[in-house]
């Protein structure tokens, strides 16, 4: 939370295997949700941001628990959101977004 309001960011991948984690990573703590969006990509972005996710959820399991009633019980830090098929930048910076609305 900042200044008692939860924030959200999200994360967009198009072919980013090698810089998706990082950002992830660098997120401030202060940011109480993270939507990672790949894009479809060729390459590994989705291996790499499950693998990202999986490890920084398990750290912050036992983090905010106001959050985690407020969305539902899914306690998730990081969301990994994967596009069956490429919908460019606009499209998947709405799908991250459309995610964060529902979890007002």
């Amino acid at each position: 939370m900042y200044k008692g309001k939860r924030i959200a960011v999200v994360v967009t991948a198009y072919d980013e295997a090698a810089f998706v984690g990082r950002v992830i990573e660098t997120i401030p703590d202060f940011v109480d949700r993270i939507y990672a969006v790949d894009d479809a990509s060729p390459d590994d972005s989705w291996q790499v941001i499950q693998r990202v996710a999986t490890r920084i959820n398990a750290e912050s399991e036992s983090a905010d628990q106001a959050l985690t009633a407020a969305d539902g019980g899914d306690e998730r830090r990081v969301v990994p959101i994967r596009h069956a098929e490429n919908r460019g930048y606009g499209g998947a910076v709405k799908t991250g977004y459309r995610r964060a609305c529902r979890r007002r």
